[in-house]
């Protein structure tokens, strides 16, 4: 555990393998999970709109994590994972890079 979902915009190319290997890092630095048990995958789209418009690219990170963490938590790792998102695409114009932190319940979890 975690799970990590990143959906994005193809035409936005990021460097998807640098991407996926700085959120494993980031994820594993934060001490919350086994560094064996972090699952990550990515899933770009050719088709989409972000305001209306296809020129407004997107990247949406999906983290899904057992319950029981605090919202400050969840907060923080969010922000963290935002920031590497930021850190690995440099300066790309009209792309809104966002994350949602889910729980998963830890009853109907199975592995």
């Amino acid at each position: 555990m975690p799970h990590l979902i990143i959906e994005y915009a193809r035409d936005l190319d990021p460097p998807i393998t640098k991407t996926l290997q700085a959120l494993h890092q980031t994820l594993s630095a934060s001490k919350l999970f086994d560094e064996a048990d972090i699952k990550i995958r990515a899933q770009p789209y050719t088709e989409y709109l972000v305001g209306g418009h296809k020129a407004n690219r997107f990247v949406h990170l999906t983290v899904l994590l057992l319950d029981g963490r605090s919202d400050a938590v969840k907060s923080h790792l969010g922000k963290a994972l935002r920031e590497t998102v930021k850190q690995n695409l440099g300066s790309i114009d009209n792309a809104q890079i966002t994350v949602e932190v889910r729980d998963m319940e830890r009853a109907t979890y199975i592995k």
